[in-house]
């Protein structure tokens, strides 16, 4: 979990007085919002390998947002609370690391990941996407 601020405005004073930051701060807000609603999805209908895999990508543009490498990633958090986020077992984590290190597609030390094949993490994510999300898609 990384620190943070919380800021507290009214929508219609800052549609008044700046509609530019209106604008772009109501877009990052539907685009929240997307991606909550895409988590949602994916803790309801998918295998825990797609859930790890998810969330490993996540993390990773995250990174990438950021301006750092997205194949490196340090962990932030324990097993235990990723199984949380992730609606998995910690028992379940930890198979699906061990599955996705077998397969090649990360290595994982201790808090530290390495992303090895994204485009087939991204494949598994896909491949295991509920049938909504991918007529929504097409």
């Amino acid at each position: 979990v990384a620190p943070g601020a919380v800021c507290l405005f009214s929508a219609n004073v800052l549609r008044s007085a700046s509609p530019e930051a209106y604008r772009v701060i109501l877009g990052w807000c539907s685009k929240e919002l997307a991606r909550a609603h895409g988590l949602a999805l994916t803790l309801a209908t998918r295998s825990a390998d797609a859930k790890l895999a998810d969330f490993l990508l996540s993390l990773s543009d995250y990174q990438v947002r950021r301006g750092f490498d997205g194949m490196e990633l340090e962990l932030p958090m324990q097993r235990v609370h990723i199984g949380r986020h992730l609606a998995l077992a910690p028992e379940t984590v930890s198979r699906a690391v061990d599955r996705l290190q077998q397969r090649g597609l990360a290595a994982f030390e201790r808090h530290r990941v390495r992303l090895l094949d994204i485009d087939a993490l991204r494949g598994l994510v896909s491949e295991d996407a509920p049938v909504v999300a991918r007529a929504r898609r097409a």
